[in-house]
């Protein structure tokens, strides 16, 4: 298993293990997935001036995450939102 710190590492085991064992997941959610990454890691680069590749998940802690979801929000309009299927 990878170390905490191989954050490439990582990043392929979730690519690779977690669709298989979400079976039936669609090619929509594994690319929502890998948006979503791609936002997180371009964002770490701007504030940490770092390349991805450079970035180790302790980077990653609640107060970051925290900003990248404010941040979100306030540059690209994301908001949270829940539907209600009745």
């Amino acid at each position: 298993m990878p170390t905490s710190a191989d954050l490439p590492a990582l990043m392929e085991a979730f690519f690779t293990q977690r669709p298989i064992a979400q079976r039936g997941a669609s090619p929509h959610t594994i690319a929502s997935y890998r948006d979503t990454f791609r936002i997180l890691f371009q964002f770490a680069q701007k504030r940490l001036s770092r390349l991805p590749s450079m970035l180790t998940l302790e980077k990653f802690d609640a107060p970051f995450l925290g900003k990248f979801l404010d941040d979100l929000e306030s540059v690209r309009g994301n908001q949270a939102r829940s539907e209600i299927c009745a």
